[in-house]
């Protein structure tokens, strides 16, 4: 059974992958902010089943390590991705413009790292639903496997 180290470490690979994905046509720092967000976020992700419903013993798996309710909430979740990006990344270039049109240098550094912290975040949205998916996947592939909508069924 894997464990949370495990879970931990393929959410991140797989966040940070769903996020270097969906950057893509952004400049090359924007794409790597949002692949950082991926990563971060996707380790955390990557242990959310297990949160809701902790891995004490192999029968711990229940509606939040199920198939149907993981797929279709993913799938809402990744409809999503699109519009949650844009209007962070609309955000971000808000306050990359105000950065450059002032000549104060303290105005200029918080507009410009909350810029990247919305590229970051921008990141994360695409990387939680799929580091949730690297974690039901991995538990797929135990002998024990996952129920399909509740334990028992």
């Amino acid at each position: 059974m894997p464990g949370y180290a495990t879970h931990k470490a393929v959410g991140g690979l797989t966040g940070g992958a769903a996020a270097l994905v969906c950057a893509q046509g952004q400049p090359p720092l924007l794409a790597l902010a949002e692949t950082v967000g991926g990563c971060i976020a996707g380790q955390y992700a990557g242990t959310l089943p297990d949160m809701f419903e902790p891995g004490i013993s192999s029968h711990h798996r229940n509606t939040c390590h199920a198939l149907a309710p993981t797929a279709y909430g993913a799938t809402l979740l990744f409809r999503q991705v699109g519009d949650a990006q844009d209007t962070l990344r609309s955000q971000a270039h808000a306050c990359f413009q105000l950065a450059a049109g002032t000549n104060d240098g303290v105005q200029q550094f918080v507009n410009i790292a909350a810029g990247l912290l919305l590229h970051v975040l921008a990141g994360a949205v695409p990387a939680i639903p799929a580091a949730y998916l690297s974690h039901v996947a991995l538990d797929a592939a135990t002998p024990r496997g996952i129920p399909f909508i509740t334990r028992g069924f």
